[in-house]
């Protein structure tokens, strides 16, 4: 009997000793200086130009338009993710850089005049400032060209959306120089 129960227990023990674990890993990745519109869960995400990294948000991240960063963090496979939930955890442990975009730096991003939240739920993207500028996600600028005005007002059509071109103009500003 009593060897019974040593061999139960060493069997529990062994259970525990070769259980799977979260396996965690360092990287560092480049984020692009502009975010876009996401139908995950944190809706505006980051843009990643590192390889093998599908991470939209970070917490804790202070994220400002017309950077490019390269910043070094924590992944986290989890072995037992939520059922509604990603298998990869992402924590900020530094950034490594942080550099102001040139004036001919120049991105693609895809307008969309208002996203979906819900049922019965909808927001705009853009809020108008003036005839020729626009809040872009109540974080940065829109200049829209006067040439692009009449082309632009076609993206804001309930459920229009279009393919831009835009240059940084400085940290607050973006200006859309091409619209498909």
């Amino acid at each position: 009997m009593r060897l019974r129960l040593q061999a139960f227990l060493i069997g529990i023990l062994l259970s525990f000793s070769t259980k799977a674990q979260d396996v965690v890993t360092t990287k560092i990745i480049s984020i692009e200086p502009f975010m876009k519109l996401s139908y995950g869960a944190f809706f505006k995400s980051l843009v990643l130009s590192s390889p093998h990294c599908s991470m939209e948000h970070l917490s804790d991240f202070p994220f400002e338009w017309g950077y490019q960063y390269e910043i070094k963090v924590q992944e986290t496979i989890l072995e037992n993710p939520p059922m509604d939930g990603s298998s990869l955890t992402y924590k900020l442990l530094k950034v490594v850089s942080k550099e102001p975009t040139d004036s001919n730096y120049t991105f693609k991003l895809t307008l969309e005049s208002d996203f979906y939240l819900g049922p019965g739920e909808q927001k705009s993207t853009f809020a108008l400032i003036n005839d020729s500028t626009y809040r872009y996600f109540d974080k940065v600028d829109l200049i829209i060209p006067e040439n692009l005005r009449e082309s632009f007002q076609q993206v804001l059509l309930p459920a229009s959306s279009a393919q831009g071109e835009f240059r940084v103009i400085d940290l607050h500003t973006i200006e859309l120089i091409m619209l498909q």
